[in-house]
């Protein structure tokens, strides 16, 4: 049993969308698939596991035959009150 709620911003789904050239419709699916995977223990704070969820919604968003989300590369974000480097 899961328990949470996963929330996707469409608003946000938006202007990422724009970011990085696709669709608000694709990134709202890839909102609730990251949701998701947290929902079932995924992490992504660390390079390790993060690689792992990645690869994973990978594998979600072509089984239901949506294109892998096109992701520029930048700096991961730093756990809440933990400032950047």
């Amino acid at each position: 049993m899961l328990r949470g709620d996963i929330v996707v911003s469409v608003e946000t789904a938006a202007r990422v969308a724009a970011e990085v050239g696709w669709t608000t419709r694709l990134e709202t699916a890839y909102g609730a698939i990251h949701g998701l995977l947290h929902l079932v223990g995924h992490d992504d704070l660390s390079p390790g596991p993060r690689r792992a969820m990645r690869r994973r919604e990978r594998t979600l968003m072509e089984a239901l035959g949506l294109p892998a989300p096109p992701r520029p590369r930048r700096a991961p974000r730093s756990p809440p009150g933990k400032p950047r480097r």
